[in-house]
C-alpha cells in the first residue's frame, strides 16, 4: 500500500510528465507497440530533465538524482497508471509488464555527481546519477542482452502456471544472469521454473572501454608535469538506444549509474549508461594582446603577419628566421585542424632532410598546439586491432590506434623510414582513402567475415631521410627542369601525402656557412642557459601566446573567393598539362583540395574569414616548392626562397618580401592566362 508522501510524489511526476510532453511521447510508443505485439514485457523510454523537475517539486528532483532505483520504481508506478487510466495499450494488465528506461539529459555539475577516470576510487560509489567525461578508446560490436524472460510455474496445481507471475526484467546494473538463469524457484509453491521462451525479449548492447581525456597529453609525448598521474580505463555499457552512440577516439559526456560485474576478484567496476552527450568545445577565446598588436602593426599587408609568425616560431627549437618555409607549412596545416565535431580538410605533411633529430622537435613542438595531438610510438598501434572481448560477450573488441585517436588534431608518426613494408603498403593504402578498415574474422561470434571502415580525422605528419641517389634521368622533351631530391620511402607512399616538403635547412646549410654557425650557437646556448630566453622575439611571441593564437584560429569560418577559387583552378589545370611526361602526370590529381585547404588556412592564420588572391598565392608558391623538389622545375620557376626571400644570406624585411610576393602574383597571373586562356572551355575533370 503506497503511503501518503509516495502518492504526493506520484501525482506530482504524472502533473510534469503532462506538462513537459513526456505524456505524448509516451503515447506515441504505446501505438507502435499496437502496431506490432511483442508479447509479454513491453519498453518504454522516459526523457527527463533534473533541472526541470527539481524546479517542478524539489523532493523529486532530489529523488530522481539521489535514489535512482526508487525514483525508476515512481516512475514506474506511475506510467502504469497512466497508460491503463487513458486506455493506451490492452495488451498491458499488470504492472510488471512494463520496462521503463530513465534518461537523464544532464546531471549537476556539482562535486558529488561528478567523478574522472584517474581520480574515482575502486570502492563501492554511491547508487546515484554520476557524470563523467572520457574519451573512448576501445568499443565491441553490438550484441544482444535479455531485456525480459517470463517464467511459468512447473506445479500444474499453482496459479504461476499461467500469467505473469514471474517476469524478470533487466533493471540497470545487472547481469544477464539476474535475467536467465535455470534455478529459479517459484515464490508460491517453490517448484522449479521454466521459462516459455515465445515471451523472450531482446536488445541491443554495447561496452565500450573509455579513460579521461586528460591522459592525451601522455599520449602526444609533451606531458611534462613532475606529479605522476594514474590514468585508467572505464567500462561503460550502452543498450539499445545508446547502441553505436559514440565513435572510436571521441569524447563525450557519460550520464550514468554505478555498478559492479562479476563477482569477488573478478569483479569490476562499470557505469551503466543513461545519456551519451557529444563534447563540444567551449569556443575559441580571445586573441592574446601581443599577437593583437603584432596583427595591427601588419595590418596594410596580406602577408606579413603570418611571414613574422613563421619566423619567431619555436624559437625554443630553432632560431628565429631560419627554416621558416618548413615552419609556416606546419602553421598552415595546424590552422586546418578543430575540434572533434567541426568537418575539417587536413592537410597531411611529409619533411624529408638529412637533420631529422631537429625536424623531429620542430614537429613534436607544433603538434603541441593543437587540440589534440598523438605521437605514434612502436610499440603502439598506428591503425587499430581486433581482439576478443574481455567481458565474457564472445564477440569481437576493436581498439583504437594512434590516428584514430588525433581524432581533430595531428598524428606525429615520427621517422617513417624505420617502418617495415606491410606498415607502409597500409599507410599508403589508408591515405589514399582516408579510411581505417580492420577486419573481424568469424572467431570472435560473427557468421561471416566484417570489414569495419573508420573515417581519417585529423592531419598525419611524418619525417622521412632525404636520399642521396640519383633518380631516372628526365628526358629532353620534358617540360620540366633540373633533377628533384626523394626521400627512402616509396614514390607511392610520398604521392598519398598532400604536401611534401624537403627541409630548407639542408638548403640553407650548402647555400650559407653562416646558417650552420646560427644553429650552432643555438644549440650551444640552449645547453648552457637552459631557462632563459634566448631571442627577443622568443619572449615576445610566447608558446602560451601561439596556443590562445589557435584556439581561435581553428574555430574561424572561412569561404572561398571567387578570384582565388579562379586562381587555383587556372594553377591546377596549368600544372597538369605541362607536368604531363611519357611516364604519366608528375602532378597529383588531389592537388585542388590540398590547395584550397592551405588557402583557407592561411587566410584563417591572418585572422580572416574569406580567401583572398594573395592567400592562394602562398598556397601556390609552397605546393610548387614541394612538387619542385621532387620533380624538377617547372616554367613557373618557383625558387626556395620566394616566400621568405634572402639577400647576401640574410632575411629580407617585411616591406621587400611584399614587393617581391607581389611580383609573383603578377607572374602567376600572367602564366595562368598563357597556358588556360579560356579555363571555363575545359572539361571539368581537368
Amino acid at each position: 500500500m503506497a503511503s501518503r508522501r509516495e502518492w504526493k510524489l506520484r501525482r506530482s511526476l504524472l502533473t510534469y510528465l503532462d506538462t513537459s510532453g513526456a505524456l505524448v511521447q509516451l503515447a506515441e510508443q504505446c501505438r507502435n507497440y499496437d502496431a506490432r505485439p511483442l508479447g509479454a514485457a513491453f519498453r518504454f523510454r522516459l526523457q527527463l530533465d533534473p533541472s526541470s523537475v527539481t524546479e517542478h517539486d524539489a523532493e523529486l528532483g532530489n529523488l530522481l538524482l539521489g535514489q535512482p532505483e526508487q525514483a525508476r520504481h515512481l516512475a514506474h508506478a506511475v506510467c502504469f497508471i497512466a497508460i491503463k487510466g487513458l486506455s493506451l495499450m490492452e495488451s498491458i494488465q499488470s504492472e510488471n509488464q512494463l520496462i521503463l528506461a530513465l534518461h537523464l539529459s544532464n546531471v549537476p555539475s556539482l562535486p558529488g555527481y561528478t567523478f574522472h577516470t584517474n581520480t574515482f576510487p575502486r570502492t563501492r560509489l554511491p547508487l546515484r546519477y554520476l557524470v563523467v567525461e572520457v574519451l573512448v578508446l576501445c568499443l565491441t560490436a553490438v550484441t544482444k542482452y535479455t531485456q525480459s524472460a517470463l517464467y511459468l510455474c512447473s506445479n500444474k496445481d499453482c496459479p504461476a502456471v499461467t500469467g505473469n507471475y514471474h517476469l524478470r526484467v533487466h533493471v540497470p546494473g545487472a547481469s544477464e544472469t539476474t535475467v536467465v538463469r535455470s534455478d529459479f524457484s517459484c515464490s508460491l509453491c517453490a517448484s522449479t521454473l521454466k521459462e516459455d521462451m515465445k515471451y523472450r525479449t531482446l536488445g541491443d548492447k554495447q561496452i565500450i572501454e573509455a579513460t579521461d581525456p586528460s591522459a592525451l597529453k601522455v599520449l602526444s609525448g609533451t606531458c611534462t608535469s613532475a606529479i605522476p598521474v594514474r590514468h585508467q580505463s572505464l567500462t561503460v555499457f550502452l543498450r539499445d538506444e545508446l547502441v553505436n552512440g559514440v565513435q572510436l577516439g571521441g569524447t563525450y559526456t557519460v550520464v550514468g549509474v554505478p555498478a559492479t560485474v562479476g563477482l569477488g576478484q573478478d569483479s569490476s567496476f562499470c557505469v551503466e549508461a543513461s545519456n551519451i552527450i557529444p563534447f563540444k568545445s567551449q569556443g575559441g577565446g580571445a586573441v592574446p594582446v601581443s599577437m593583437q598588436k603584432l596583427h595591427a602593426q601588419t595590418w596594410g599587408s596580406a602577408w606579413a603577419f603570418t611571414g613574422c609568425l613563421a619566423q619567431a616560431f619555436a624559437g625554443e627549437i630553432v632560431p628565429p628566421r631560419t627554416m621558416c618555409t618548413i615552419k609556416l607549412a606546419l602553421l598552415l596545416s595546424l590552422a586546418g585542424t578543430g575540434h572533434e565535431e567541426q568537418t575539417k580538410d587536413f592537410v597531411d605533411l611529409l619533411i624529408i632532410g638529412r637533420d631529422t633529430l631537429v625536424l623531429d622537435r620542430l614537429m613534436v613542438y607544433a603538434a603541441g598546439l593543437s587540440c589534440r595531438s598523438i605521437r605514434h610510438q612502436a610499440c603502439n598501434e598506428m591503425f587499430g586491432v581486433v581482439s576478443q572481448d574481455s567481458h565474457g560477450t564472445g564477440t569481437a573488441s576493436i581498439q583504437a590506434g594512434s590516428i584514430v585517436l588525433a581524432r581533430g588534431g595531428i598524428c606525429f608518426l615520427g621517422d617513417m623510414s624505420l617502418f617495415k613494408k606491410d606498415k607502409i603498403l597500409a599507410l599508403q593504402r589508408m591515405l589514399e582513402s582516408r579510411t581505417i578498415a580492420l577486419g573481424i574474422p568469424r572467431k570472435f561470434g560473427e557468421d561471416v567475415a566484417q570489414e569495419i571502415s573508420t573515417p581519417i580525422q585529423c592531419a598525419i605528419w611524418g619525417i622521412d631521410h632525404l636520399s642521396t641517389v640519383a633518380r631516372k634521368a628526365i628526358s629532353k622533351e620534358d617540360n620540366l627542369i633540373g633533377l628533384g631530391e626523394s626521400g627512402t620511402l616509396p614514390p607511392s607512399l610520398i604521392d598519398a601525402f598532400g604536401l611534401v616538403m624537403q627541409s630548407d635547412r639542408d638548403r640553407e646549410r650548402v647555400d650559407n656557412d653562416s646558417t650552420e654557425r646560427v644553429f650552432i650557437q643555438h644549440v650551444l646556448g640552449k645547453a648552457v642557459h637552459l631557462k632563459e630566453k634566448l631571442y627577443t622575439i622568443t619572449g615576445q611571441l610566447t608558446t602560451q601566446d601561439f596556443q590562445q593564437l589557435f584556439q581561435v584560429v581553428c574555430t574561424l569560418p572561412c569561404t572561398l573567393s571567387p578570384t582565388a577559387e579562379t586562381l587555383i583552378r587556372a594553377y591546377y589545370v596549368a600544372s597538369r598539362r605541362l607536368r604531363s611526361t611519357r611516364h604519366g602526370i608528375l602532378f597529383p590529381a588531389s592537388a585542388v583540395r590540398t590547395l584550397i585547404s592551405l588557402s583557407c588556412a592561411h587566410a584563417k592564420l591572418s585572422l580572416r574569414n574569406t580567401t583572398l588572391q594573395e592567400d592562394a598565392l602562398i598556397a601556390i608558391l609552397l605546393y610548387e616548392i614541394a612538387v619542385s623538389a621532387r620533380h624538377g622545375s617547372s616554367l613557373l620557376l618557383v625558387p626556395r626562397t620566394c616566400i621568405f626571400p634572402m639577400v647576401d644570406g640574410k632575411s629580407v624585411s617585411m616591406g621587400e618580401r611584399d614587393e617581391v610576393l607581389t611580383q609573383k602574383l603578377e607572374e602567376l597571373q600572367h602564366f595562368t592566362s598563357l597556358c588556360t586562356p579560356n579555363l571555363s572551355q575545359f572539361n571539368p575533370e581537368e
